[in-house]
C-alpha cells in the first residue's frame, strides 16, 4: 500500500538533547533514490536476521522531500524544517497499525554517507517513543476511497440450507448437538409439508366433526399441530444453546492458547540476533532520530 507524505522527522532538538540538522533533512531529501540504496521499514530500530524472523520488514521509503512548519514551544514560535516521506507498507504494518501499535515514526539518519559528505536516510522505524519532536501519527486505510459502496446484503433474498452434513468435521458432542437441532428442524417441517390424501366432503365433515368433539368443540387437530410445533422449536432452541455454548468455550480456549503464543514469539528474539548498537550523537556513521 503507497501512502501520502507524512512527517517522519523534524529539526531541532530531540527529546533526550540531541540535534537533527536541518541540512542533514534537506541533504537526505535531495538525496534519496531507492535506486541507490532503500531505506526499509522495521521496528524500534531491530531487524530481524531470517525471512521468517519476530523481527520483519514492514515496507520501504518510496520518496522524501521537506518543508517548513512551525512549532510552538514554551509559548514561542519556532520555524523547522520537516522531513516527509512516502512510505510503501505491507499487511504486516497494516495489521500493526490497526491495533494502535507502534503508530510513530523514527529514522535512521547518516550524515556521512558511502563517504560522500552529505546526509542519507538509510531507515526507519515505527515506535510508540520517538525521539523528534512533531513526527505525524502514521493511519492507514485499506479501502481505495474511489471504491463503490458495498452491495446492499438484504436487498436479496437468503437460500439457506437447513440441513447438517453427517460427514461434516467436528467432534462427537458437536454432531449430537447437530443432530439434536435437525431433529426439531424436520418436526417442524413435516408439519407444514405433510399433505392428507384427498377424501370426500362427506368424510372430511366426519372427521371433523368427530375431532371436534374429542377435544369439547375447541379444534383439537390445530391445537396438536400447534403443540408440536411449540416442541420443535423448544428442540432447536435447546439445541443452539447447548452448540454455542460449546462453541464459545472452545474459540475462548483457542484465543487464550494463540495470546500466549503470539507473546512468547514477539518477545524471544532470534537466537542468532545481534541488538544494534545504540546511537551515542553525531559519531555515528548512522544515528537514530
Amino acid at each position: 500500500m503507497l501512502t501520502e507524505f507524512t512527517r517522519i522527522a523534524v529539526s531541532g532538538s530531540t527529546i533526550d538533547g540531541r540535534i537533527i540538522d536541518p541540512n542533514w533533512l534537506t541533504q537526505a531529501a535531495g538525496n534519496y533514490d531507492p535506486a541507490l540504496y532503500t531505506a526499509r521499514i522495521n521496528s524500534d530500530h531491530i531487524s530481524g536476521l531470517s525471512a521468517d524472523s519476530a523481527f520483519p520488514a514492514y515496507g520501504d521509503i518510496v520518496e522524501l522531500k521537506t518543508e517548513e512548519i512551525t512549532l510552538n514551544i514554551d509559548g514561542k514560535d519556532e520555524k523547522r524544517t520537516a522531513l516527509l516521506a512516502r512510505l510503501e507498507v505491507n499487511e504486516k504494518l497494516l495489521d500493526i497499525n490497526k491495533k494502535d501499535q507502534k503508530v510513530f515514526s523514527s529514522i535512521e539518519l547518516a550524515p556521512d554517507f558511502a563517504g560522500k559528505g552529505t546526509a542519507y536516510v538509510v531507515g526507519m522505524a515505527v515506535t510508540d517513543t520517538p525521539a523528534s519532536l512533531a513526527t505525524e501519527r502514521l493511519s492507514f486505510n485499506r479501502n481505495d476511497p474511489k471504491a463503490k459502496e458495498p452491495a446492499n446484503v438484504a436487498s436479496k433474498p437468503l437460500d439457506l440450507d437447513l440441513k447438517f452434513s453427517e460427514a461434516s468435521e467436528g467432534s462427537n458432542e458437536i454432531k449430537g448437538l447437530a443432530t439434536t437441532i435437525q431433529a426439531g428442524i424436520d418436526k417442524m417441517t413435516a408439519i407444514f409439508a405433510s399433505k392428507p390424501p384427498e377424501k370426500t366432503a362427506e368424510e372430511i365433515a366426519a372427521e371433523k366433526a368427530a375431532a371436534e368433539a374429542a377435544a369439547g368443540g375447541n379444534g383439537g387437530s390445530d391445537d396438536a399441530k400447534f403443540a408440536a410445533l411449540a416442541e420443535g422449536i423448544t428442540t432447536i432452541g435447546t439445541g443452539i444453546s447447548a452448540l454455542s455454548a460449546s462453541i464459545t468455550q472452545r474459540l475462548d480456549n483457542s484465543d487464550k492458547e494463540l495470546a500466549a503464543l503470539k507473546k512468547l514469539t514477539e518477545e524471544t528474539p532470534e537466537g542468532n540476533h545481534v541488538f544494534r548498537t545504540p546511537a551515542t550523537g553525531n559519531q555515528g556513521a548512522g544515528l537514530i532520530m
